[in-house]
């Protein structure tokens, strides 16, 4: 067989050099690919898991129909309601209807590692002419670094400060930018309707993601004193034990609860369906070269004896 094999392949010689160079060539570079490929998913998907909680209990969005409101204003008085304009936005407010419950279903639940209250609000940064729109979080920093990998990204300050309260203030690389403040300085933070109120600023982080770059950490009471919301929170991040149980509890909480609940994975379902299209590639990549390798067979079993 291996005479015979010897024979098919040097019989002409120069195709079958181009042949098994090309095969040569179409694997190497699948397997290059395919390893860049697959080393970036799993970089990606590691940063997801760590800098973003596995799961977030936030205010469900539902939205104002054409006869949403007549049951409401008139009762079963008219069979035929036209309004003029219609109803129309967002039902109810953008917060966490009942926290309380969630803690506790939380604290019970043996999956949940831990979980972080939040209250992000869209405000105003000032410090002096210098002034940028941008969201400040309120969070309790002592559980948010422990739901996400914010605290390894501080590069001045100590995360834990403003556990402190009293309106301290952690802003991000490219909020800093904007504002050019530094270590100890008072900015000022006000609604777009509000008056504003003096934060003192404790220290600065940086993840590399400009839009993660963007935004400014406070206390949680000190944002719901901004915000004018006291008690209330509009996102609630949860850490569990195994990230890859967090699409179907979330699937599971969001059955029995009006809030909206969605895990890692559902959140960045855009970029897996990239990952999918990476996936066609490389299978294309395959056949290409088993495509080769068929048309090298073909060329030896023409070969006359």
């Amino acid at each position: 067989m291996i005479f015979l094999a010897l024979r098919y392949l040097l019989a002409r010689r120069k195709q079958t050099i181009l042949t098994l160079l090309g095969i040569f060539l179409g694997t190497a570079a699948y397997v290059s690919i395919s390893g860049f490929m697959l080393g970036f998913r799993g970089y990606l998907i590691e940063q997801l898991i760590n800098n973003e909680a596995h799961i977030q209990i936030g205010a469900r969005e539902e939205f104002l129909s054409d006869h949403s409101l007549d049951e409401s204003f008139y009762k079963k008085t008219y069979s035929h309601v036209f309004w003029n304009p219609a109803p129309a936005g967002r039902k109810d407010s953008d917060m966490v209807q009942n926290p309380q419950q969630w803690y506790r279903r939380l604290d019970a639940d043996p999956r949940v590692e831990t979980y972080s209250p939040q209250l992000s609000a869209a405000v105003i940064f000032s410090n002096g002419k210098a002034t940028a729109p941008s969201t400040l979080i309120g969070c309790d920093p002592n559980t948010q670094v422990k739901v996400t990998t914010l605290g390894k990204y501080v590069t001045a300050g100590n995360f834990s400060d403003l556990a402190v309260g009293g309106n301290r203030i952690m802003i991000g690389h490219e909020l800093q930018k904007k504002l050019g403040v530094r270590i100890s300085q008072t900015i000022l933070v006000a609604l777009a309707n509000g008056s504003p109120s003096p934060f003192q600023v404790v220290g600065f982080f940086k993840t590399g993601n400009k839009f993660s770059d963007n935004v400014a950490y406070g206390a949680l009471a000190d944002v719901q004193k901004v915000n004018q919301t006291p008690s209330h929170v509009n996102k609630i991040v949860v850490k569990l034990y195994d990230h890859t149980q967090a699409a179907a509890l979330a699937s599971a909480w969001s059955q029995i609860s009006q809030e909206r609940v969605e895990s890692w994975d559902q959140i960045n379902s855009s970029i897996f369906d990239v990952f999918r299209i990476q996936d066609a590639v490389r299978f294309m990549s395959v056949g290409a070269v088993m495509n080769a390798e068929d048309v090298k067979d073909a060329g030896i079993n023409l070969v006359p004896a």
